[in-house]
């Protein structure tokens, strides 16, 4: 089936896994993955961001699907600019965000996304201004 969002994340079906706090786990990604969809797990399922780098590394070394991570953006996540640099970092496809605004996401995501491909994105050409 395509579809917008297909296109846009290279996934076979319109379905987002829903991040479940303290339930999703890395094998539900894969399996997410591995099953045509995208999966998203939430950023504070992992305690440390040692442990949310683990994570992201066991779900890109078993499969190559994309896949997102929830972040809650409010001033309670003390760890939530750790958390984004992270994910950044380690190659994310994409943020669901809670509780709070997107922008400072949104922000960061752009300046990596530009930095990293040295020019401005695809057809939101305008994200690098």
């Amino acid at each position: 089936m395509k579809t917008a969002l297909t296109e846009l994340l290279g996934i076979e079906l319109p379905i987002l896994m829903a991040p479940m706090f303290l339930v999703t786990n890395v094998e539900m990604i894969v399996q997410a993955g591995e099953s045509g969809i995208a999966g998203c797990i939430p950023a504070l399922n992992f305690r440390t961001i040692e442990d949310l780098e683990k994570g992201l590394k066991e779900i890109k070394s078993r499969s190559n699907k994309p896949f997102g991570v929830n972040l809650i953006v409010n001033k309670s996540n003390i760890l939530a600019k750790k958390q984004l640099h992270k994910c950044l970092d380690m190659g994310v496809n994409f943020f669901i965000t809670s509780l709070g605004s997107p922008e400072e996401v949104i922000k960061e995501s752009k300046r990596k996304l530009c930095q990293k491909s040295g020019r401005p994105w695809g057809r939101w050409h305008h994200c690098c201004k």
